[in-house]
């Protein structure tokens, strides 16, 4: 199992323009599925631990890719994606995940993971 270590990102005031509001920030997940995506699901929290996004395990289809995104008021959010097994990879198909916070990358996986936490 690969794990990486979470990350702590604070927005504070946003420079994109581009899909949000001024003052919000853009944030994206692209989600490549291998081919057992039923294992698969996802949380977003804010800084209150308040659920604000999620996507149960079950509803994806196999190695397709995912968009998924939200204009998030300036604050701390956490990010958690698992999977069961051995990730999104390896005998499966070879999937991952992008998460961007206006157009930066935050942090990229591919291969396997069983459960993955990142703060921003």
């Amino acid at each position: 199992m690969k794990s990486a270590s979470p990350l702590s990102i604070i927005l504070l005031a946003s420079t994109s323009t581009t899909a949000c509001s001024v003052g919000k920030h853009l944030w994206k997940l692209s989600l490549t599925t291998d081919a057992n995506p039923s294992q698969t699901s996802w949380e977003l929290h804010n800084g209150k631990g308040k659920l604000i996004g999620a996507y149960k395990a079950g509803k994806y289809e196999p190695l397709d890719v995912y968009e998924h995104s939200s204009c998030l008021n300036p604050g701390v959010f956490t990010f958690i994606i698992r999977d069961d097994g051995d990730g999104l990879c390896c005998e499966h198909g070879q999937g991952g995940y992008i998460l961007t916070v206006d157009d930066v990358v935050i942090r990229k996986i591919e291969g396997e993971y069983m459960f993955e936490i990142d703060e921003f």
